[in-house]
């Protein structure tokens, strides 16, 4: 099925995922020789550089859109074994008691997708606007934590990309990210959080519209 929009995210396996309705086929494409230099394929000293806010953006990408990746494939396989699944929480329960190392949670939207009976498409528009926002905030969060907390472990990014979505509208989204099930992280997690987006612009925001949730006793620190 081919759809007629115009915006197509590119994935590592050589298909096309629409960012409008999400469908997803497979690209033509040709061979083509490039050069690059050594600092931008490996930065400074021969060394990958990392960042969390890209993997930040990698996962909104899992979740939000389900993108696949070559290393879903041995989960998609043992998945195919199954007929399908009533729902998404189902299918979290069968990934838990895979025979796999990799469970591959962070790919639960893109399994939902293909296994799910009750899967509901939910568009998200101008997706690469919204993505850049998310990234933004996360980024400032981090950056308050740095100054804050300096040598402190950060928010997981489960976490953490859970409670942006809820802040930001997105709740649909969240039944695609595994919870955590220790309850100490999640107080600590969500103290942690509730500060930093008290000092945030987005908090700054919020008070001065009277938003309900600097005083919402769930968020309560």
């Amino acid at each position: 099925m081919n759809c007629k929009c115009t915006r197509f995210h590119t994935t590592p396996y050589h298909t096309l995922v629409c960012i409008e309705c999400g469908i997803e086929r497979v690209q033509s494409f040709e061979v083509t020789e490039a050069t690059t230099s050594f600092t931008q394929s490996y930065g400074w000293h021969g060394v990958g550089l990392y960042s969390r806010s890209k993997r930040f953006g990698q996962m909104l990408d899992q979740c939000i859109l389900g993108l696949a990746n070559s290393v879903d494939e041995p989960m998609l396989r043992y998945l195919s074994t199954y007929p399908s699944f009533p729902n998404t929480k189902s299918l979290l329960s069968v990934l838990r008691t895979a025979p796999l190392k990799d469970k591959r949670y962070c790919s639960l939207h893109l399994f939902s997708r293909l296994y799910c009976d009750d899967y509901r498409l939910v568009r998200v528009s101008s997706y690469p606007e919204v993505k850049t926002n998310l990234i933004s905030l996360y980024q400032q969060l981090e950056k308050l934590h740095s100054q804050m907390s300096p040598g402190q472990q950060f928010i997981s990014y489960a976490f953490i990309m859970n409670e942006i979505l809820i802040l930001k509208g997105f709740n649909h989204f969240t039944r695609y990210i595994k919870k955590l099930k220790c309850p100490r992280r999640n107080k600590r997690y969500r103290t942690q959080f509730v500060k930093l987006i008290k000092e945030s612009d987005h908090g700054c925001t919020l008070a001065r519209a009277g938003g309900a949730f600097l005083n919402c006793d769930k968020f309560d620190v």
